[in-house]
């Protein structure tokens, strides 16, 4: 794992909770780097979430296959905690795919590689209960951002996440902010104008 991305999420992890180096370390040696480049499908619809990812570098959304094809549901970021949810707590299929947007790079754990020691250890369901925090308080601002529109979500969303709205897909934003494609093009000629 390369230094920089290591500090990363140590910064991450003593910002959101009050884990100890010793905590930090032991849980280091199971977490691996991993970096995938644009296009790339990294958790297939139909399996269960059993990794959670640490997004060091990079857009990933999380889209959900539907009649019209892929609809975009959600959007990850720099310093997000990628996985589908429902899946990763619940330990069922996921009808969900994440798939980079852009070329990525994160620091991944599956479940039950924590150690035996560190899987008993009061630290680890602190560290859990925030990221679990974390993790909510990001959907429900970009879910906010989602549900403002086209015309006020898009700028939000730049503010949110620096570079998605330029990944996005005229099918992406439709699917993400609930709207029909002749919308999408309406807008994007309309502003362009501007």
């Amino acid at each position: 794992m390369e230094d920089k991305y290591k500090q990363q999420l140590i910064e991450f992890l003593k910002e959101i909770s009050a884990a100890s180096d010793e905590f930090i370390n032991s849980l280091l040696w199971a977490v691996n780097q991993k970096k995938v480049r644009k296009g790339t499908v990294i958790n297939e619809s139909g399996t269960v979430g059993i990794s959670s990812r640490f997004l060091c570098v990079g857009i990933i959304g999380l889209y959900q296959e539907k009649d019209g094809g892929a609809s975009l549901e959600h959007l990850f970021g720099a310093s997000d905690i990628v996985r589908e949810f429902h899946s990763y707590y619940t330990g069922k299929p996921s009808p969900y795919f994440l798939l980079a947007m852009s070329d990525a790079v994160f620091l991944q754990i599956d479940r039950g590689q924590e150690g035996i020691q560190i899987r008993r250890s009061p630290e680890l369901l602190e560290v859990d209960n925030a990221l679990y925090q974390y993790i909510l308080q990001r959907r429900t601002k970009l879910n906010a951002i989602r549900v403002a529109g086209l015309e006020k979500g898009v700028e939000q969303l730049n503010d949110f996440l620096p570079g998605a709205y330029q990944l996005l897909k005229l099918k992406d934003l439709t699917s993400f902010f609930n709207c029909s494609i002749s919308t999408v093009s309406r807008w994007k000629r309309d502003t362009k104008d501007k």
